[in-house]
């Protein structure tokens, strides 16, 4: 999804973009938010797939 973060949810702050919300059997078990989550101004695919590893989401 693209968009405007508060054209989407209303009063959702843009500092807080981007949001990934994780669930698993319908349960939510980590929302990332906000840039410095994702490895700050300098996020790059291998920050976000570390990340994604360190949350057990995508194997080694």
């Amino acid at each position: 999804m693209k968009g405007v973060a508060a054209e989407i949810i209303p009063d959702f702050p843009d500092s807080l973009t981007p949001t990934v919300i994780m669930y698993k059997d319908k349960e939510c078990i980590k929302k990332v938010q906000g840039l410095a989550e994702w490895g700050g101004s300098r996020v790059s695919a291998d920050s976000v797939e570390w990340l994604l590893a360190e949350l057990g989401v995508v194997l080694d």
